[in-house]
């Protein structure tokens, strides 16, 4: 279940660095932050907030001209995804975070970013 400032669609286009791929599935969070109450002897002590870099993880059809090692390339790169609800969601400084994982029954891909900045606009 998605949580707040975190998405989650079926239907998505992806751009790096201008380089579209087919997404089959992707799941994004724009980066906020964490907060934990701070518990102490005498109770509650106020509250930790930890901010939380933008990042996700999506699932791309790997097409004949493409390229898994472009995907372990992204660094300090622009990742764009529009989604079916019309929102359209940039990540700024991005860059994979593990290195992908293919799945050559599925013809897919996976693989996770995190990035430094994250935009939503409709």
């Amino acid at each position: 279940m998605a949580t707040a400032g975190q998405i989650t669609a079926g239907l998505a286009k992806m751009r790096v660095d201008g380089k579209l791929w087919k997404v089959n599935s992707v799941s994004l969070s724009i980066g906020t932050t964490t907060r934990e109450v701070v518990q102490s002897m005498s109770g509650p002590g106020g509250i930790k907030v930890t901010p939380v870099s933008p990042h996700g993880t999506a699932t791309v059809v790997v097409g004949s001209a493409d390229k898994i090692a472009d995907l372990a390339a992204i660094s300090d790169s622009t990742i764009e995804f529009e989604i079916g609800s019309g929102f359209a969601y940039t990540f700024t400084h991005a860059c994979c975070s593990n290195q992908p994982e293919y799945d050559a029954g599925e013809g897919t891909c996976s693989f996770e970013w995190q990035a430094q900045a994250a935009s939503e606009t409709k």
